[in-house]
């Protein structure tokens, strides 16, 4: 295999579109491109190629950026400092307290699919840096913050509770509902 057929036919990233929320636009960005220097094989190229792929990639918003950060020019073509420079530059500075004060605020909503409840107290907890609590957190949010008080009874009185076993039984209990209202709305005979 050449190194053009393993580019053939795979689509780089859209460019960076530096919105509101930029810490996030470039979270998401950066994802795609790791995803992308993957699948190109990026890192088997030399560094001034891997520099000048990103660069090209990322787009025309991000060049004036680029272009303050006055590199040197071995810095030029090194991959890991530009994008080191570029998260520093989109990272908003955290409070971690508040970021956990906003985590343990979380609750499902009425209309909330475990599904949806569980990324969003996801997504929350990487900004808290709970490190190797982390499950453990995850799990205890779920437990305090299902709408369902009848799957938190059966949580609660579970053994060796982890967060593996909290998801599944959150979904099975979940799924185990709307398969009862279905039955229930199915059996049930209509009223004059």
């Amino acid at each position: 295999m050449t190194s053009n057929d393993a580019v053939s036919g795979i689509k780089p990233p859209d460019n960076l579109h530096i919105d509101a929320d930029k810490s996030t636009s470039w979270k998401k960005w950066l994802q795609q491109f790791e995803w992308y220097a993957t699948a190109i094989q990026l890192e088997k190229k030399p560094g001034v190629v891997q520099a000048a792929t990103f660069m090209a990639v990322i787009g025309p918003d991000a060049i004036e950026i680029y272009n303050s950060f006055n590199l040197k020019d071995e810095e030029k073509n090194n991959l890991k400092i530009i994008k080191e420079r570029f998260s520093d530059y989109f990272a908003p500075k955290t409070n971690i307290s508040f970021e956990r004060y906003i985590f343990f605020k979380i609750e499902q909503n009425e209309d909330e699919h475990f599904k949806e409840f569980l990324t969003r107290i996801k997504t929350q907890a990487s900004k808290c840096e709970f490190d190797n609590l982390l499950e453990e957190m995850l799990k205890d949010k779920i437990v305090f913050g299902i709408r369902s008080s009848q799957v938190r009874e059966k949580l609660l009185t579970e053994d060796k509770l982890d967060l593996e076993k909290t998801i599944n039984i959150c979904k099975s209990s979940e799924q185990a509902s709307r398969q009862l209202d279905e039955f229930e709305g199915k059996s049930k005979p209509d009223k004059l």
